[in-house]
């Protein structure tokens, strides 16, 4: 094994050359070289490794809140949206918030004394969880492969789970997804233990079998396998690693100081505003939208199964987050809020007899519940399980087991009241690409729905009540209905759209 010079810090694309990463340096060097948001401004706020560190999110609620927030000289931003900011602060910095009368929530403890916990399990023992789980239960689960990771070309795979699963029917379809961030193996187990749960208890629980008999499930565990596998394996300290592990410098190594693109900010819904365009940040989105082959891959597969609903399970803060607050108004967003607080009131925090809280996505930073929404209107959830990154293991099963509550609720919820709509032409009966409209949603992202061009189908989640819904194709006929949508199920509605008259040109008569 070649030696690496003090200072020295990069990682060979062979995976098997990497037991020397991050072995060389002391932690203080590492934080240095990293220049985090979550480390900037320690030394002028005396912030010692083994000081306390709090994850804050701080409303503006008045003109002069962001001139208090500087005056303060509270200055490690996390994340900014156009009415809050999230910040790392100490204990005393907390305090000083609070005296100046911010408005202050989502207090996080973020332990920093750690590494990785070695026992949690590598990428390869994952892959063979799933492995087992898909060979043990072949008629309702199946594992394969939608992309690659960008560095060390780890497969990135996913399941389904359903009934006929080597089928495609016609029934809701729900994706679930973690591990986009490094270090956030929280998400990871999450997805884990729901797809152990809704295989092991298919036979046993009538609950488990009445969703995987009545819907598509779809599960990508680990959609950045090069970030988890370079933190679990490595034992990274804090505040570990965050975005893939994109060679941007294009040297052929990774530098942790050059390289990695955050995933969750390299989505096409407003990509251009959100993030960094520094590849040092730990918010580097990227040089494009989609430029990462993990994103490319969910991407695809998403467009590909077309779901109703979803949850991306993060780590950590106790909250569930829903598209958007800060941009221009959804046309679901009174639903997609009402549904989050009824997700997060099942989800029980560490501190017992409390709900995980519920807040707006930011809705200009690229990410991928966002695009789920805007590009399939598909009322996808971020859920951040757990109040730490890395708790000790014996924690991680009662973690999971709360966090796939959520998944359940959402389970119930797209059988429940909506639109289930399918188009069809009236005279040959062929399933037709259809745009369609709810009018009283109004006018908005997440307006106009189209049709799946090989079923006709679609599927929109709405309240009960009366509504007028239209519905065009090309070379047809558009109509509006009025539909009642009943409440506790779904109203089917079949479309038959008359082919439009065809004009016949001079000559050919």
């Amino acid at each position: 094994m070649r030696r690496v010079q003090q200072g020295q810090r990069v990682i060979p694309r062979q995976a098997g050359e990497v037991g020397y990463l991050l072995r060389v340096l002391p932690l203080a060097i590492l934080l240095a070289l990293l220049s985090l948001p979550l480390v900037m401004g320690a030394r002028k706020h005396g912030r010692g490794e083994g000081a306390r560190r709090l994850l804050v999110r701080v409303y503006l609620t008045s003109p002069g809140d962001q001139q208090r927030l500087h005056q303060l000289g509270i200055e490690d931003v996390v994340l900014q949206g156009d009415q809050y900011v999230d910040l790392n602060v100490t204990g005393e910095e907390l305090l000083a918030l609070r005296q100046a009368g911010m408005e202050v929530a989502l207090v996080v403890e973020i332990d920093t004394s750690g590494t990785a916990p070695h026992d949690w399990p590598q990428l390869e023992e994952l892959e063979g969880r799933l492995e087992r789980l898909a060979a043990a239960h072949p008629e309702i689960c199946r594992k394969w492969q939608i992309g690659t990771s960008a560095y060390w070309n780890f497969p990135i795979w996913a399941l389904k789970i359903s009934d006929n699963v080597n089928v495609d029917e016609d029934e809701p379809r729900v994706l679930v997804n973690g591990g986009i961030h490094a270090r956030e193996p929280l998400s990871i187990a999450a997805c884990m233990y729901l797809a152990e749960r809704l295989c092991e208890d298919y036979l046993l629980d009538p609950k488990v079998r009445s969703w995987v008999d009545e819907l598509e499930i779809y599960i990508v565990p680990v959609l950045n396998p090069d970030g988890y596998h370079y933190v679990v394996s490595q034992g990274i300290r804090f505040p570990w690693w965050r975005k893939n592990l994109a060679d941007n410098d294009g040297d052929g190594r990774f530098n942790p100081e050059a390289d990695g693109v955050d995933l969750n900010r390299n989505f096409a819904f407003n990509w251009q505003n959100g993030g960094s365009d520094d590849p040092s940040s730990w918010f580097y989105r990227g040089p494009r939208p989609f430029s990462e082959p993990e994103t490319r891959a969910f991407r695809d597969l998403a467009l590909q199964v077309r779901p109703v609903a979803g949850i991306s399970f993060h780590s950590c803060g106790e909250a569930v987050l829903f598209p958007w607050s800060n941009y221009v108004r959804p046309v679901d967003l009174d639903l997609l809020e009402h549904m989050a607080f009824q997700m997060a009131s099942v989800l029980e925090k560490r501190a017992r007899g409390e709900s995980y809280s519920v807040m707006p996505l930011n809705g200009r930073v690229g990410q991928s519940s966002c695009w789920l929404y805007a590009a399939l209107g598909c009322f996808d959830f971020t859920v951040e399980v757990g109040d730490e990154y890395f708790p000790e293991m014996a924690r991680v099963p009662r973690l999971a087991r709360t966090a796939v509550k959520a998944a359940y609720f959402l389970f119930d919820r797209v059988r429940g009241s909506g639109l289930w709509l399918r188009v069809v032409d009236a005279v040959t009966r062929v399933p037709l690409l259809a745009e369609v409209r709810v009018l009283e949603l109004g006018e908005g992202p997440g307006a106009v729905r189209r049709t799946d061009p090989f079923l006709g189908r679609l599927r929109w989640l709405l309240d009960p009540g009366r509504y007028r819904v239209s519905v065009a194709a090309l070379n047809h006929v558009g109509v509006t209905r009025v539909v009642e949508i009943e409440p506790g199920k779904p109203t089917e509605v079949l479309v038959e759209l008359a082919p439009s008259a065809q004009t016949v040109p001079l000559g050919n008569e």
